[in-house]
């Protein structure tokens, strides 16, 4: 029987992208193997009665490395894909792997579907999310796929989890410095407020803050408000480079709207929009749009929502 393996980096990311193994497997004929860099019982629990076979690797090195030997040692020549959750040492690793393989592998699939003759039809976002790109490619394939788009099945029950040692791998890592975070996952946030280039000083960001606040949500930021001013985090940034959001709704306040952003915010259910240009790019994706001073219309909606929690 051939097989879909499923790599992550814990059991969640597995879980992320798990949903998307088990449509690949069951339009395949194939059964689904776990790998992940961490987990044990865990992920024995979080791919119980979807996966066949899970493993959790064990040695040293960096992340991709050590994902890149674990993945040769598991595929096996009755391979019909690999995936992941579209991550950066997971998209690292599935990209060495594939080019070592000699396979085909596509990042942020959005669409799979078997055809005629064994060949799959896999589509993608293209042009920032303007267009959608449709390849039709012979298993094997890699793949990674944006976390949470496809659900997971619900598991049941438990399956052993063996240790995979591959031992040392890659160079020796002297040291880490870890970028600054705020331990934030505005992914998964079902309200977001994005902050851009209308606000004047990073203290004014504490309007955003409150409206947030107020309102349940995260917020995040536009490129220049993390990479150009390191106002906010970086794992706050909302963008085709940076973090994807999926929210009910999205706020966005001063932000134009440039093609990089919306990429990631596209899948916002509902996108209401404040700036004072009239012509800003952010007016053609809104669902809702306010042509206005972002500090004259926060304070006023800071206020009503103020009144009416009293």
């Amino acid at each position: 029987m051939s097989r879909v393996v499923v790599a992550g980096r814990n059991p969640q990311d597995v879980s992320s992208a798990i949903g998307f193994a088990k449509m690949v497997a069951d339009a395949s004929g194939s059964s689904v193997v776990a790998v992940a860099l961490s987990g044990g019982d865990e992920l024995g629990r979080a791919v119980a009665g979807i996966a066949s076979e899970a493993y959790a690797i064990s040695g040293s090195g960096h992340a991709p490395e050590l994902m890149l030997e674990a993945l040769g040692r598991v595929a096996g020549p009755d391979l019909y894909a690999v995936v992941s959750p579209a991550l950066k040492d997971l998209t690292d690793a599935l990209a060495r792997f594939s080019a070592g393989a000699g396979i085909p592998m596509l990042t942020e699939v959005t669409e799979f579907a078997r055809g005629a003759g064994g060949e799959v039809t896999l589509r993608r976002a293209a042009m920032a999310g303007r267009a959608v790109a449709e390849y039709s490619v012979v298993p094997p394939f890699a793949a990674t796929v944006a976390p949470g788009r496809f659900p997971a099945p619900q598991p049941s029950g438990t399956i052993e989890v063996r240790r995979l040692d591959v031992g040392a791998r890659g160079p020796e890592v002297l040291g880490v410095e870890p970028k600054r975070r705020e331990g934030v996952d505005i992914s998964s946030a079902d309200i977001v407020v994005g902050v851009g280039r209308g606000f004047r000083s990073k203290e004014d960001l504490s309007l955003a803050f409150r409206l947030a606040e107020l309102l349940g949500a995260a917020v995040g930021c536009s490129r220049p408000i993390a990479a150009d001013y390191g106002w906010l985090p970086e794992d706050r940034w909302i963008g085709i480079s940076a973090k994807k959001i999926r929210p009910k709704l999205y706020v966005a306040l001063g932000i134009s709207g440039a093609p990089q952003h919306m990429a990631g915010a596209m899948d916002s259910k509902l996108i209401a929009a404040v700036n004072k240009d009239k012509n800003a790019p952010i007016f053609q994706y809104a669902d809702y749009g306010v042509i206005g001073d972002l500090y004259q219309v926060v304070p006023a909606l800071i206020r009503r929502l103020e009144e009416l929690r009293r």
